[in-house]
């Protein structure tokens, strides 16, 4: 097997690793902060019947913006969809922060909220770097 073979079949694993690591990162990221986000609106006097939209509308727009980043890895485009998914992970942060200290938590509970949106921002731009460097490395191998 050649070096380049290695290396290939070794990004390929790495891109399927960030992968799946970006999902379960993003999963668990979007429950806890669903759950911190309807319990804020409850407290802010949004009917409990409705208060489940409130996450939806600001985690919807960060799985959009992500997707959407994913996809556009090579475009210009895809700046748009940074600002959207910085400004959608702001307001979530915000609100797991706000949630935190609204229940009585104290710093503490505060500074752990941040953790989830944080990380799933850090992990979807580095898979997006990921892709592109993958691209730029086939696109480089096939020119050879």
């Amino acid at each position: 097997m050649s070096t380049a073979d290695r290396q290939s079949k070794g990004m390929a694993w790495a891109r399927w690793s960030a992968v799946l690591v970006v999902v379960v990162i993003g999963v668990a990221a979007f429950v806890l902060s669903f759950a911190a986000l309807q319990d804020l609106a409850v407290k802010a006097r949004t009917p409990e019947r409705l208060a489940w939209l409130f996450p939806v509308i600001v985690d919807g727009t960060i799985i959009q913006a992500t997707i959407a980043l994913l996809v556009l890895a090579d475009s210009d485009d895809r700046k748009w969809f940074e600002r959207v998914l910085v400004a959608g992970a702001a307001v979530s942060i915000g609100g797991n922060v706000a949630h935190a200290v609204v229940s009585g938590h104290g710093v503490g509970a505060a500074v752990l909220a941040v953790i989830a949106p944080a990380a799933l921002l850090i992990d979807t731009h580095g898979l997006a770097v990921l892709l592109r460097t993958h691209r730029s490395f086939r696109s480089n191998r096939l020119s050879l």
